[in-house]
């Protein structure tokens, strides 16, 4: 499932590309074989018994899947995205989706903050998402995955839909060749309060009227048994369960 997540994403992005390539590799290889083709003759000729020397080999000494460079990918987000919770940074669901596809990762999550919260917090203005996105930008990855929306409940949902209308619009002028995909906001294993549908959905009519990718991955934290003891953060096991529900939810693209 990971390599055909893989491919199908650097697809997403150059499909065209790598056909067009694949089909000048192929020719340039069956022209290569032709060209050291030896003609058959009609004449018997007897083994020679004086020694050749070793003709060079051209054949290439590494397959283009093995010199294929690392998908890189830039994950936007809140706590859940710097791993808040758990035991360690390879514990965070990022993290484990990068590792398990060979991506390289780069991480711009923020605790606290989302598509308009940027509380001030022990003496610090911290910034939304929108206000962060020149790092990412400055990045240039294949691929950026922004999840979160949670630390929005509360604000106008009219307003966060149009901040993240901006920063979906904004990333897509801006990095005309990236993929962006939007995860589904998540919640933790309590019943999650009616303002936080109307948060979601105006993530996702946001991302419709942007044209990028919203990706429903479910609310794979009901399990009071994957929240760490703060009651709202993932434990390393509800990192785990975050990460296959995204993994399965890109598999489906």
């Amino acid at each position: 499932m990971i390599s055909f997540l893989r491919a199908n994403l650097r697809d997403t992005l150059r499909i065209v590309g790598i056909l067009a390539l694949a089909a000048v590799t192929a020719t340039a290889w069956l022209m290569l074989m032709q060209s050291h083709r030896t003609p058959p003759t009609s004449d018997y000729v007897s083994p020679s018994t004086t020694a050749t020397a070793p003709t060079p080999s051209t054949t290439p000494s590494a397959s283009a899947e093995e010199t294929e460079e690392p998908l890189t990918v830039a994950f936007l987000g809140d706590s859940y995205t710097t791993g808040t919770g758990a035991s360690s940074d390879e514990q965070k669901w990022t993290t484990i989706v990068a590792q398990t596809a060979g991506w390289s990762e780069s991480n711009f999550g923020s605790d606290d903050t989302g598509y308009m919260a940027a509380p001030f917090v022990e003496g610090e203005q911290l910034l939304s998402y929108g206000d962060r996105i020149d790092a990412v930008i400055e990045k240039s990855p294949e691929v950026i995955i922004i999840s979160g929306g949670r630390n929005d409940v509360g604000q106008d949902p009219a307003l966060v839909r149009q901040e993240a209308l901006e920063l979906f619009t904004q990333l897509t002028e801006q990095l005309p060749e990236t993929s962006v995909l939007v995860l589904s906001p998540w919640w933790d294993a309590s019943e999650p309060p009616f303002e936080f549908s109307q948060i979601v959905e105006s993530i996702r009519s946001a991302a419709e009227e942007a044209n990028v990718s919203y990706i429903d991955t479910g609310l794979p934290l009901t399990d009071p048994a994957l929240i760490a003891a703060d009651g709202v953060h993932p434990n390393d096991d509800g990192y785990a369960a975050i990460a296959e529900a995204v993994t399965a939810a890109l598999s489906r693209l």
